[in-house]
This record gives structure tokens, sequence and C-alpha cells, in this order.
């Protein structure tokens, strides 16, 4: 069945597990709880990602291998540094941002990432209150209909995320 409407985190991660079985793959768990982020909810990205992982050889399709592939940063990177933003940590938020903008990726591609993943952070995260997940999410979205996409405008993004 094909549906058009987006789907939730736990139907893309049937999906995901169903391909997974039926093509002989091994997809290692914190890759398939990032690709549900991911795909945010859209089954064509879902069958894009997994042609593309059915592509890789080695026996286990890990994150690692995955963001060789793929030109987004990494769920676990941009969760880290919303974490730190939680807790206050402007320092290591800054210093986490940094270190994703010096892999060479697009600020618009690193926006996205965290909204895809404020979107679903409660799914894979308690400890974040709801008052802070309103918090960024009324952030991010100001910053992503509002402003133009610098290394200012989101290192100002992330400061006011860690107020």
């Amino acid at each position: 069945t094909i549906t058009m409407s987006l789907l939730s985190y736990n139907e893309i991660y049937s999906i995901i597990t169903s391909i997974e079985k039926s093509n002989n793959m091994n997809i290692a768990e914190d890759l398939k709880n990032a690709l549900c982020i991911t795909c945010n909810g859209d089954i064509k990205t879902v069958f894009n990602i997994m042609q593309l992982l059915s592509g890789i050889k080695e026996k286990e399709i890990t994150s690692e291998k995955f963001y060789k592939l793929v030109d987004i940063p990494s769920y676990d990177c941009v969760k880290c540094m919303i974490i730190f933003c939680c807790n206050k940590d402007v320092s290591a938020a800054y210093k986490k941002l940094k270190e994703i903008l010096s892999n060479g990726y697009d600020i618009r591609d690193i926006v996205n990432m965290i909204e895809k993943t404020l979107l679903y952070i409660d799914i894979v995260e308690s400890n974040i209150t709801e008052n802070q997940y309103v918090k960024m999410l009324e952030i991010v979205t100001y910053y992503l209909i509002f402003r133009p996409y610098t290394k200012i405008q989101i290192f100002n993004m992330i400061s006011k995320m860690a107020e």
C-alpha cells in the first residue's frame, strides 16, 4: 500500500525494517532511527535512501557509512547540539556547530536537519521538556521563514535556542 500523506515515525520504521529483511540487509539500529527522522514521513525519500543503501556491500550498514554517501549533517551531531542548547551550554553548542560547518555542509541543510531532529526528538530523547521543545521549534521555524541562511544567522539561532 502506498500512502500519499506523511507517515508516522513508526510506519517509516516498519517500512525500513521490511525492506531490510526482504533485501538481506543489516542496518544498524541507530541508523534506522536516524533514517526515520531524515525521511520526515516521506515514503519516496525512504525508497530513495534504501535504494542507495542497497548498494553498500559491507556486512552491516552503519550511520558512518550512510553519512559518507549523502551530503547532510548527521542526526547524532545535530541532536547533540540541540541537547547542549537544552542544557543552556552555548559554548558546547557553538563548538558542535563549528564542527558541523567545518565538514562543509550547506547552512540550509544544517537548518533543515535541526528542524527534522526537533520534530522527532521527543520520540528518541525523553529528557527534553515540552517548554524547551516548543521554544526551540518556534525559534527554528522563525529562522526558516524570515531569515537568510548565513553563518551569523545560524549562530544567532543556536544562541537563542540555548537561552
